[in-house]
């Protein structure tokens, strides 16, 4: 059994162990937090201060800046799906529209993108 209530189906226990560790919690739902997820998203747009207070403190009491958590990512990856859908409903595009405009939004736009922006600026 996993932590928190999450378990791994018998058949798949030596993949499973393989995986690296951020994927296996983003397979897991009920390990991923999601009300401090969206409690983060909404104040970086209505109080950024107050966010990285919490992540300062964060800093000091787990000596990690990064949220080890995939909730904030899975979160991101969904509502870029809801909108790539409202974009396909607006144009009138077709399913292979909309699959067209999830792949560029969540692919190329915000992960081949955010790998390439924190490889020049490493």
């Amino acid at each position: 059994a996993l932590p928190l209530g999450g378990t791994v189906p018998r058949s798949s226990g030596r993949w499973w162990k393989n995986m690296p560790e951020y994927i296996r919690r983003a397979l897991n739902y009920p390990q991923m937090d999601v009300d401090c997820t969206v409690w983060q998203m909404v104040y970086l747009c209505l109080a950024p201060a107050k966010v990285y207070r919490t992540t300062k403190y964060h800093r000091q009491t787990k000596n990690q800046w990064a949220r080890d958590d995939p909730a904030f990512v899975a979160l991101i990856v969904l509502l870029m799906a809801v909108s790539s859908l409202a974009y396909a409903i607006a144009f009138h595009r077709n399913l292979v529209g909309f699959l067209k405009a999830v792949f560029f939004s969540v692919v190329i736009d915000f992960f081949l993108a955010g790998v390439a922006l924190c490889t020049i600026m490493w």
